[in-house]
C-alpha cells in the first residue's frame, strides 16, 4: 500500500512540475523559461525537478507526449475504425471543437509556433509525431472512400489537408486573437458544422 501511494504521489508531482512549464512556456517562451523558474511556479526546489527530467526541452517533449499525443491516438484510431468517410467525417469534426476548447491544446500550440525558428528540431518532432500521423489516417480514410465510390475528390492527401485546415484556422484564432470581449470568441460547433455542410457538399456526401 505504501508503494502506491508513493508512486501516486511521484504520479502528481510530475503532473504539476508538467502544468506549472507549460504555464511558463505559455507565459515566456520556451526560450526565456529556465528549470529554475519551473521549479518556482511548482512550488518545488529545482532539484527536484531535475529528478524527472533531465532539461526543459526533455519537459516540452512530456508536454506533447501527454497533450497531443493521447489525442491523436484517439483521431488515428477512430479514422482507421469507421466504415465511412460521412462517419470518420463526422466524428473529427465533433471531436475537434471539444479539443479546442477543453484541452491545453492551444497553449501547447502557442508555445510551438513562438519557437519554431528557435527550436526547429521540436517542430520537426511534433510534425512527425502528431500531424503527419492525422493526416496520414485521415488521407487512407479518403482513398478508401474514393476507391468506393463514396465520395467524389481528386488527391486524397491533399483534400486530408483542406479537411484539417479549419481546424487550424479555429486555433490560430483561439490562441492570437481571441480575448474577453465575446465579439472575438468563435463559436466552434457551429463553425465546425459550417464547414461539415460545405465539405460534405463538395465530395459528394448528401447531408443526412
Amino acid at each position: 500500500m505504501k508503494r502506491a501511494i508513493s508512486d501516486d504521489a511521484k504520479d502528481r508531482r510530475r503532473e504539476a512540475i508538467l502544468a506549472a512549464a507549460l504555464d511558463e512556456f505559455y507565459r515566456n517562451g520556451l526560450k526565456a523559461t529556465n528549470m529554475e523558474s519551473i521549479a518556482r511556479h511548482a512550488g518545488i526546489s529545482k532539484g527536484a525537478v531535475y529528478l524527472y527530467f533531465p532539461s526543459k526541452d526533455a519537459i516540452f517533449a512530456a508536454l506533447v507526449a501527454s497533450i497531443a499525443r493521447p489525442n491523436v491516438d484517439i483521431v488515428e484510431q477512430a479514422l482507421r475504425a469507421t466504415p465511412t468517410v460521412r462517419a470518420g467525417l463526422t466524428q473529427l469534426l465533433t471531436f475537434a471543437p471539444r479539443l479546442i476548447s477543453h484541452s491545453p491544446l492551444p497553449k501547447l500550440l502557442k508555445v510551438l509556433l513562438s519557437e519554431a525558428f528557435s527550436f526547429p528540431e521540436i517542430v520537426q518532432h511534433y510534425r512527425e509525431e502528431i500531424i503527419l500521423r492525422a493526416l496520414n489516417a485521415l488521407t487512407e480514410l479518403l482513398e478508401r472512400g474514393k476507391a468506393s465510390g463514396e465520395i467524389n475528390i481528386g488527391d486524397p492527401a491533399l483534400t486530408a489537408r483542406l479537411v484539417v485546415s479549419p481546424f487550424v484556422k479555429s486555433l490560430m484564432w483561439t490562441i492570437f486573437f481571441e480575448s474577453d470581449d465575446s465579439d472575438s470568441r468563435l463559436d466552434l460547433d457551429a463553425f465546425m458544422a459550417e464547414h461539415r455542410r460545405l465539405l460534405f457538399r463538395a465530395i459528394g456526401l448528401q447531408e443526412e
